[in-house]
Parts: structure tokens; sequence; C-alpha cells
């Protein structure tokens, strides 16, 4: 995100984040959890990886898969954190994965500076309604696995969790809370 803000340094930007347990389950449902990509880079962990993991007196050697993915992961967000505590005019706003779309028709007009109309709600409505994911045989509608991912959560990415995303979680959480209130009045001041 640093690098992003610093060739972009005026441009406003959302950051979208998830719950951490749908986001390991995202990464880790599957067979072969080593080539995951949260999990690759492990043979030769990132520094910020190492620090992040050592500040919570572990060793990046003794973690394991689902360690390690949520510590890369959390990294991801703190660095998303960190640059927008950096900047005082709140160019970089967290967004949480579970209130899109609707989001959007706050954020766009009120953090982008775009006032968007029915035509532009509809786009937003159709585009948001096809999986991101799909294509070619793998195109369908967007379906909500959210649900399904929390029953399938194992013991161990849920404490994965606990230990290396959730305190991020909650500011992140803080932030959009915080930064929905304040928008709140302008948009529906705005849209009356």
């Amino acid at each position: 995100v640093e690098v992003f803000a610093e060739a972009f340094p005026r441009t406003p930007y959302i950051f979208v984040y998830r719950d951490p347990v749908q986001v390991m389950m995202s990464h880790l449902d599957h067979a072969h959890m080593e080539n995951s990509n949260c999990v690759r880079p492990r043979s030769n962990p990132p520094k910020i990886v190492v620090d992040l993991v050592e500040g919570h007196g572990r060793s990046v050697t003794d973690l394991s898969h689902e360690e390690y993915c949520a510590a890369h992961l959390a990294t991801l967000c703190d660095s998303a954190l960190a640059e927008m505590k950096r900047t005082e005019d709140a160019l970089g706003l967290p967004v949480n994965y579970k209130d899109l779309p609707e989001k959007l028709y706050e954020v766009i007009p009120n953090h982008f500076g775009v006032p968007i109309g029915d035509d532009e709600k509809n786009r937003i409505a159709e585009v948001s309604g096809v999986y991101s994911k799909g294509r070619g045989n793998r195109a369908h509608e967007w379906q909500d696995d959210s649900e399904a991912k929390e029953e399938r959560a194992t013991n161990a990415i849920r404490g994965a969790c606990s230990m290396f995303l959730a305190e991020t979680f909650r500011e992140l959480e803080q932030r959009a809370a915080s930064a929905s209130a304040s928008a709140g009045g302008a948009f529906a001041e705005e849209t009356r």
C-alpha cells in the first residue's frame, strides 16, 4: 500500500478486508496448503513476516501452514492500516467485504467525489452479481460463501486468526465504523 501511496499521493483508495477466518478458508481450503499463495513464501519469508512472528514470541520455522498464512495476511492488513494512519487526509478507507456492494453507493460519491445515479447503481448491482474469479467454464452467478467457510473452518485456522489477525481486523472495523459515521451525514445530505 505504501508503494501505491507514493506513486499516487493524492488519490483516494479503499482497502477491502474480510473476516479473517473466511479469508484463510479461501486460501487454505484444499489438499495442498503448502501451495497456497499465503504459504508459498515460507521457505524465504519476507522480513516483515519474520518481524511480526517474532513480535508474537514465535519463530517462522515453528509455525504451522495456518499460522504462517495468518501472519502473511496480517502483514498485508497492517501495511494498509499503517498507511491509513500515516495520511492525515484520510485517503484510505477500509471497507468490509460483507458490506459490498451496497457500501459502494456511499463510498463512490463521498470518498471518491464521483456522483452516482440510478444507471451507475444498476451497473454496480449487475457487476457484483457475477463471480469475480469466474471466467470461461467457471463463469457463474456470485453466491455468498461466508457461512459455509465459517462452518468448515478448523480450530487451527481459528487459532491462527486469533493469534495474528484478530487485533488488525478489530482496528479495521473500528476505522470503517468511524469513517461511515462521519460520512453518513454527508451521504444523507447528498441523497435528499
